[in-house]
Formats: structure tokens, C-alpha cells, sequence
């Protein structure tokens, strides 16, 4: 799945709930704005990326593009439980991401991309690199910090990865240049 936007475009609301890419020659999922394109209200929840040969969940800002997925990539709320409730079934919120070839999650911020966002209750298994690569390059910013906007990384489960083994490495930082962060995130 590849949803991709340029020039000036913009997509006001883009939600996957419950879908599966399984053993895709790419990435699972890639999610990318370039020049001065807009993604708002970015949500991915209870989806099944399973084998891809590229990254499971690829996220990209490019030039001035932004985009924000503090809607929810994962999730769990509260009230329900970590649940969606879709005619009648209940689906898990969180993402299932399982020996993606690449990072499990990857999110790019460069030359002056924005990224706002959140990763919660995902569970992130056997993947070839990093279980979540958080990378800002050239002028990008990434917002992954704020509670109150919804911008935070915590429940993931991530395991079993070819790149950095324990939880905690499993998040990789690679600023250059004149990146920024912006309320720097947390993970639990």
C-alpha cells in the first residue's frame, strides 16, 4: 500500500483500520508527502504487515511537506480497552508488524520535512533492522513528545530484531546537519 503526495496537494483525513499487506516485494506500508504536500489526521490501526520484503510502516516527509499521524499509528484507548469495535467484532488498535526485511518502522523527516506523531501499542517482531528508526535529516523535524497533542511512543512491544536487540535500541536517532526535535519523545 503507498499513498504518495506532491505540489501542493493535500489529503485532510486518511484512516486504515484492520488491513494486511502480507508478503509484499516493498514495503508493507508507505506513507510519503513531498514539496509542500499535506497528510493530516493519519491513521493506521489494527493492521497486519506481515513478510514484506522492504519495511513494514515506512513514513516520509520530504522538503516543506508535513505530515501528522497523531490520529494514531497504533493505539489504545482506554475505554475500550486497546479495542475497535467494527459491526459488532472487536479488532485489536494496535499494529501487528512481523519479519518486515527493513526496519519494522521507519520515519523520515528531511530538508525541512515534518513529522507529528505517535507510535503506541504495536507489537514489532523480526524484522532486519531496527524495530522503530526515527530519522531526521537536513533542516526535518520530528514531534514524538507531547501528551497532550497525542505525540508520544509507548506499548510497543518490539522483539526478536536483526538491528538493535533490546527495547530500548531498538529506536535509532540519526540527526544531521540542522535537525531539530521538537518536545523530544518518551518511550515506556
Amino acid at each position: 500500500m503507498s499513498v504518495l503526495t506532491s505540489g501542493n496537494s493535500r489529503i485532510t483525513n486518511f484512516t486504515s483500520i484492520n488491513d494486511s499487506v502480507i508478503l509484499n516485494k516493498g514495503d508493507g506500508m508507505t506513507i510519503a508527502a513531498h514539496d509542500n504536500s499535506r497528510i493530516d489526521s493519519l491513521t493506521i490501526q489494527g493492521a497486519n504487515l506481515d513478510r514484506n520484503d522492504g519495511r513494514g510502516l515506512n513514513i516520509e516527509a520530504h522538503d516543506a511537506a508535513i505530515v501528522n499521524a497523531s490520529s494514531t499509528i497504533g493505539g489504545f484507548n482506554l475505554v475500550t480497552q486497546g479495542q475497535n469495535l467494527l459491526l459488532g467484532t472487536s479488532y485489536s488498535e494496535g499494529n501487528n508488524i512481523i519479519q518486515s526485511g527493513g526496519d519494522g518502522v521507519r520515519i523520515l523527516a528531511s530538508n525541512g520535512g515534518t513529522v507529528s506523531g505517535n507510535l503506541i501499542n504495536n507489537m514489532i517482531t523480526n524484522s532486519g533492522g531496527n524495530g522503530v528508526n526515527l530519522i531526521v535529516d537536513n533542516g526535518g523535524t520530528l514531534n514524538f513528545g507531547n501528551e497532550l497533542q497525542n505525540q508520544l511512543i509507548y506499548r510497543n512491544m518490539i522483539t526478536d530484531m536483526q538491528g538493535p536487540a533490546s527495547v530500548s535500541a531498538a529506536v535509532s536517532l540519526r540527526p544531521a546537519h540542522r535537525a531539530r526535535f521538537r518536545h523530544w519523545f518518551r518511550i515506556t
